[in-house]
C-alpha cells in the first residue's frame, strides 16, 4: 500500500456529532426514555435539513467503507447518496442509514464520506476504515441476533473497537432503501428498534464490583472483611444479597466471587463519601464522552457534595447509576490498566490512486482520557479477582470475568432487568455484554456467550 502521508484524522466535529445525537434524544424523550431541549433540538433539525439539501442537489459518491484488514463493508461504487446504501445486518447500529437519519457512521461522518478533495479522476469521497474485524463482527451478530443485546470488543490498551455488535427483539434492517411504509413505523415506533443498545444507558449491575474493589485495594482496603448475613442498612434503607447468607465473615475474593452486594455496598461506605466520588472521576463515571460513534452519557447517583451511605452503597454493589455497554469496557480498562483510553471505531480514512489501490490518507491517534487511576499493583489485584470468577464459572483460565444483574425500568413504566458480563481474554482484549429483558434474567447466563466469544478471539 502506497502511504503518501498521514495528517490527523478529520473527522465532523463534536458540534455535529452532539446535534445528531440530541435528535435521538429528541426520539427517546417521546418514548419516555430521556428529555431534550428545544434548542438542542432545532440544532439537530438544521443539520438533517443541511444534509437533505446536499442529498438532493449533489451526485457524490460516497467513500466506502472497511474493516481493519481492509475488507470492503460498504462498497459504493456507482451509488449516489440520493440511493441504498447496501451492508451486512451486523453493521445497522454501526453505520446508521442517511436516508432514515439514524444514528452511524454514514450520519456522523457524511462530511467525510462526501469529501472529494482526495478524488483525482471522479467524484467519489473519501473512504474510512474501520477498527471492528469484519469477521468478528458478523460472528457474534450470529450469536445475539433476534435478542436486546448488545457486545463490545475492545483492545486492553487502546481505544480500538473490534466488535461493536447491537441486536434486538425484532431486528429491523435499516441498510438498503426503507419503504415509506417502514420510514413511518420507524418514527412512530414507541420503544424505537433503532436505537444501539452499545450506546444505550442503564444500571451496571455487579460489574461495577470490578471499580468497588479496584477502589477499595488501591485505598489499602484489600483486607476489609464484613459478617454477611444476606442484608445491611443504610439510612434505614435496605440492601440485601441475591443469594441466602448464613452470617459468615466474607473477604473481597470471596464476596467478588459470590456478589454479595452486602460487602460491596459495606466497602463503599467504608472508604466513604470523598473517596467514592474521587474514583467515581477517575473511572469517568459522570458526564459524557464523545467518541466517533455517538456520544456516551455516563450517570453516576454520587454527583452531590455530600451523599449519604445509602447512595454510596447503592453505587458500590452497582445500582446507582447508568452506563453503557461501551463503559463497562473502560470500567474494565481503568480496572485492570491504570488507563482509560478514548474509544473509537475509525483507524483512518482512505482514498484510491490511478491504479485502484487503496491509499492511506489519515490515521486516528489513540488518546488517553484518564490515567494514574489505580496502581499496576491493584490491576494485577483485580485481574486475580477476575480470573477467579472465571474458574468459579467454568471458563478458560487466559480468561477473566465479572456479571451482573440490574433493576431497571423499561418503556411505559413495565419492570425488566440488565443482565451484564465482562471479561478479559489473554491478556489482551475486554468484552462486555448486555441484555435487556422484561422478564428475570442473570449476567451469569451469558457465560456459554462469554466463551464462545473468546474462544474466536483466540483465532487472531
Amino acid at each position: 500500500m502506497n502511504i503518501r502521508y498521514i495528517t490527523k484524522l478529520k473527522l465532523v466535529s463534536a458540534v455535529l456529532t452532539a446535534s445528531l445525537l440530541v435528535g435521538i434524544c429528541a426520539n427517546m424523550a417521546k418514548a419516555g426514555m430521556i428529555a431534550v431541549n428545544r434548542e438542542s433540538a432545532n440544532e439537530h433539525g438544521e443539520m438533517v435539513a443541511r444534509i437533505k439539501r446536499d442529498k438532493a442537489s449533489y451526485s457524490t459518491v460516497l467513500g466506502d467503507i472497511c474493516d481493519r484488514n481492509d475488507d470492503l463493508i460498504m462498497n459504493s461504487n456507482d451509488v449516489i447518496v440520493k440511493s441504498s446504501n447496501e451492508y451486512d445486518n451486523a453493521y445497522t447500529y454501526v453505520l446508521g442509514n442517511i436516508h432514515f437519519d439514524t444514528p452511524g457512521i454514514l450520519n456522523t461522518q457524511y462530511d467525510v464520506l462526501t469529501d472529494t478533495s482526495y478524488s483525482e479522476d471522479y467524484d467519489k469521497g473519501t473512504g474510512i476504515r474501520l477498527t471492528i474485524d469484519d469477521t468478528l463482527q458478523k460472528s457474534i451478530y450470529s450469536m445475539i441476533e433476534g435478542k436486546r443485546k448488545a457486545v463490545v470488543v475492545m483492545e486492553k490498551e487502546s481505544g480500538r473497537i473490534l466488535a461493536m455488535v447491537s441486536s434486538y427483539e425484532e431486528p429491523f434492517s435499516l441498510s438498503g432503501n426503507p419503504s415509506y411504509e417502514q420510514l413511518e413505523s420507524y418514527s412512530k415506533a414507541s420503544q424505537p428498534v433503532w436505537l444501539n443498545e452499545a450506546l444505550n444507558c442503564y444500571p451496571s449491575g455487579s460489574v461495577m464490583k470490578v471499580m468497588t474493589s479496584a477502589a477499595a485495594i488501591d485505598s489499602g482496603k484489600g483486607d476489609f472483611t464484613v459478617n454477611d448475613y444476606g442484608s445491611v442498612s443504610f439510612n434505614g434503607k435496605t440492601i440485601s444479597d441475591s443469594y441466602v447468607a448464613d452470617g459468615s465473615l466474607v473477604d473481597i475474593l470471596t464476596a467478588f466471587i459470590k456478589s454479595s452486594n452486602v460487602y460491596f455496598s459495606s466497602i463503599a461506605v467504608e472508604l466513604g463519601n470523598e473517596i467514592m466520588k474521587d474514583y467515581v472521576n477517575r473511572f469517568l463515571l459522570n458526564g459524557r464522552i464523545v467518541t466517533d460513534f455517538g456520544i456516551i452519557n455516563n450517570r453516576s447517583l454520587l454527583k452531590k457534595k455530600k451523599n449519604n451511605d445509602f447512595a454510596i452503597g447503592t453505587f458500590g454493589y452497582g445500582q446507582g447509576g447508568e452506563f453503557s455497554t461501551v463503559t463497562l469496557c473502560m470500567i474494565v480498562q481503568g480496572a485492570l490498566t491504570g488507563k482509560i483510553w478514548q474509544p473509537h471505531i475509525i483507524s483512518g480514512t482512505f482514498c484510491y490512486d490511478e491504479d485502484g489501490e487503496m491509499e492511506d490518507l489519515t490515521e486516528t491517534e489513540e488518546k488517553v482520557l484518564s490515567e494514574n487511576i489505580v496502581s499496576q499493583e491493584t490491576c494485577k489485584a483485580v485481574e486475580q479477582l477476575m480470573k477467579a470468577s472465571a474458574e468459579d464459572k467454568g471458563l478458560a483460565e487466559d480468561v477473566g470475568v465479572k456479571s451482573g444483574t440490574a433493576e431497571i425500568t423499561l418503556g411505559n413504566g413495565i419492570e425488566g432487568n440488565r443482565a451484564t458480563m465482562v471479561g478479559i481474554s489473554q491478556d489482551k482484549y475486554i468484552i462486555a455484554i448486555s441484555e435487556i429483558s422484561e422478564g428475570t434474567l442473570y449476567g451469569s447466563s451469558h457465560k456459554e456467550l462469554m466463551r464462545n466469544i473468546t474462544d474466536l478471539l483466540r483465532e487472531y
